[in-house]
């Protein structure tokens, strides 16, 4: 090899090496998930690491945001085709809403799936979130898979959540 394709590896190839290794280790980190624990309005709690070798679906929203209340009819029919197969669907409110609220509200639109308190921020800090309606979708690896914000695309969702789950023909 000559000296001139030595030094075009070395100043170009290296660089690129670096840069691929630094983009996978902080898209694989951003990938994890936080250490957090969710205090559902039953008033019992979730630590994230029960949700292992599930998927998962979080919303967060708030009883106050239009967006978040049109989407709720879309995650209960996702959690009703689903949660037999180990889907988890969990909507964590915001922290300035009361938990009475959050309760009268879940009775009033007949929410099935879980609601959890995010009473001092912790939650929504701990995964970004800045604006809602804000969904993540968790593999049974543990890792966030998808992120979107605002309402959701049912289909596409639907399709996600099937390709994450396991397959009934097998």
């Amino acid at each position: 090899m000559n000296k001139t394709v030595k030094m075009l590896l070395l100043f170009v190839g290296f660089p690129i090496l670096i840069a691929g290794n630094a983009y996978f280790y902080f898209t694989e980190k951003a990938k994890q998930l936080p250490e957090v624990e969710f205090t559902l309005v039953d008033g019992t709690t979730l630590k994230i690491d029960e949700l292992k070798d599930k998927t998962v679906l979080l919303n967060f929203w708030a009883t106050t945001c239009a967006p978040c209340r049109k989407e709720i009819p879309d995650l209960a029919d996702l959690y009703q085709e689903f949660s037999a197969k180990g889907l988890q669907v969990i909507g964590i409110s915001m922290a300035h809403e009361k938990p009475d609220q959050v309760i009268a509200f879940k009775q009033s639109y007949k929410i099935p799936y879980t609601l959890a308190l995010d009473i001092d921020s912790a939650i929504t800090k701990a995964f970004g979130v800045e604006v809602i309606p804000h969904t993540l979708l968790i593999s049974p690896r543990g890792q966030i898979e998808y992120r979107h914000s605002g309402v959701i695309n049912v289909d596409d969702m639907r399709k996600r959540i099937a390709a994450m789950l396991p397959d009934e023909r097998t």
